[in-house]
């Protein structure tokens, strides 16, 4: 008797892992695991994509939009400020309330009022000092010893400016313990002797340097290594993106303070926020995307998409920096206690307002929405934002508007994505059977569901029922792994769900909403191989 061959089995079983972020340069059909097609309000952190952080407000009651935050550090930890700024004037949002005070009234108020740059200032005495430069007003500074804000007028007196109309200064920044400021629609910087607030300035014009022209838009510090080693140096950024790097230290001596290069990174945005320090390097938004300023004296290519941090997303933020760059609302900033950066975007027509956000942990770049980011700023280890509506808030917790009337206000954070499309390992057809999404949670379960998407069908999913877990408390040597709960409360959830139709590539798609914060560490897949289409 003839010994039978035995059947392969048709049904197989895979893992896909939660992946990074967002990949829409790459070609869709060699995608690895760890990027996604598509990720909204999610982030990669520990042990897969996190729900990403809510928001409560902080301070209510300010009455018109907040367009500017800043943050100020005094000698003492009691005298630090967060001020919001509006078109009327700074608002003192230190304390949480909803009555906040008035902490300067601007002396004009206008479509620009309330668009600021400040810099912290510490004098050799020990004065520690918060200067800003309003769009509209100029230059203002407050003194931590008085509580009090001070306008300097243009004069040659004590405590006056002399040599620019200070009226006139819409940038400032500290760079080699001496104020240096843009003048409004030019060229010109002008900067004070060293360790002074006010005086006598000296003109610098930068505009020689600006090869495609346009004007100034503001001076940043980076220390990186300009070919002489290690140093701080001055940025210069002009509005049609010229990037001009000078070393040295006294712009008073000859030979003391030169061009260590000019380059160009394509037009940026409208507004004066549109660069941001991390970790000593200097990141620049700009149409060409995110660009880090230690890539410009290696002398690479610019062209080169590996040049930019944002390469993984750059068609679609080109795209919207193309389509509007000349709106109000382009900002970026580090969020300390996420490890993210955040990338702020215009309102969209009133209907929402989006970020794009890079893990600086994973690298992976994903979509949020939902959040009413107007302007930001990072204070005490938490990020602030400011919102259109007049309220100050925090950028944490696992719930959306928590707000300050009480939690019953708040609203769950909905998140989705689309893992790469792949073969499972088969380049035979796969008819998908079912799906696990495999959660960590650190309270209530997420509500959510899984669908299989099949050679390269992108379309999200729509509002369907959602299927909600329960989390079980483990005891060891008798808890299931992947199903029971692990100390301190971390609990983990998933089921099996059904999924349908075939192709030869396949992705999981998944969409959800939770109200604790979540982690998606992957799925369990289970499909069905087939040599040809059924």
């Amino acid at each position: 008797m003839l010994a039978r061959r035995p059947i392969r089995p048709t049904s197989q079983t895979a893992t896909v892992p939660a992946p990074y972020g967002i990949n829409i340069v790459d070609t869709a059909s060699s995608l690895p695991a760890t990027d996604a097609v598509a990720l909204v309000n999610m982030i990669r952190g520990q042990y897969g994509l996190r729900s990403r952080s809510g928001y409560r407000e902080w301070v209510t009651g300010i009455g018109e939009e907040v367009r500017t935050l800043l943050s100020f550090q005094g000698g003492l930890a009691a005298n630090d400020k967060l001020f919001a700024c509006s078109q009327t004037g700074i608002w003192d949002a230190t304390s949480s309330t909803t009555t906040p005070a008035t902490s300067h009234a601007w002396g004009t108020a206008d479509a620009n009022s309330g668009r600021c740059i400040g810099y912290g200032f510490t004098k050799l005495d020990g004065t520690h000092v918060l200067t800003v430069c309003d769009e509209t007003n100029g230059y203002t500074y407050y003194t931590e010893s008085s509580g009090l804000w001070t306008t300097p007028v243009a004069g040659a007196g004590a405590g006056e400016v002399d040599g620019v109309d200070p009226a006139d200064l819409v940038f400032v920044l500290a760079w080699k313990h001496r104020l240096w400021f843009v003048k409004r629609d030019s060229s010109l910087a002008y900067y004070l002797p060293v360790d002074q607030i006010t005086g006598t300035v000296a003109p610098f014009d930068f505009g020689p340097q600006f090869r495609k022209g346009g004007f100034l838009v503001g001076l940043w510090s980076w220390t990186g290594d300009g070919g002489a080693g290690i140093d701080d140096h001055l940025v210069a950024i002009s509005s049609a993106g010229d990037v001009v790097i000078y070393g040295g230290t006294d712009p008073d001596t000859v030979g003391g303070f030169g061009v260590v290069g000019v380059w160009s990174v394509g037009a940026v945005p409208v507004g004066r926020r549109i660069a941001t320090d991390n970790g000593g390097d200097l990141l620049i938004l700009s149409a060409l995307g995110v660009l880090p300023v230690s890539r410009l004296p290696t002398g690479g290519s610019l062209v080169i998409e590996d040049a930019y941090a944002s390469r993984k997303i750059g068609p679609v933020l080109g795209q919207e920096l193309t389509d509007r760059g000349s709106d109000l609302g382009w900002d970026l900033r580090i969020h300390p206690e996420d490890k993210t950066l955040v990338i702020t975007t215009p309102d969209e027509g009133g209907l929402y307002r989006e970020q794009w956000a890079l893990s600086l942990n994973g690298n992976g770049w994903a979509q949020h929405i939902g959040v009413p980011m107007n302007c930001l700023e990072a204070w005490k280890g938490k990020l602030y934002f400011g919102t259109e509506d007049g309220r100050v808030c925090i950028n944490d917790g696992d719930v959306d508007n928590n707000q300050l009337a009480g939690s019953a206000n708040s609203v769950a954070i909905e998140w989705s994505g689309l893992s790469a499309f792949s073969d499972l390992g088969t380049a035979e057809w796969k008819v998908g059977k079912m799906a696990r999404p495999k959660f960590m949670t650190d309270g209530t379960d997420p509500q959510w569901t899984v669908e299989a998407r099949y050679d390269f069908d992108r379309h999200e999913i729509g509002t369907v029922p959602f299927v909600a877990g329960t989390g079980t408390v483990g005891v060891w040597d008798v808890g299931i792994w992947d199903v029971s709960v692990w100390g301190s409360g971390v609990g983990t959830a998933g089921y099996w769900r059904g999924l349908s139709g075939m192709g030869s590539a396949m992705a999981l798609a998944w969409k959800g909403s939770s109200q604790s914060r979540t982690t998606l560490v992957g799925f369990g897949v289970m499909f069905e191989a087939s040599s040809g289409a059924l």
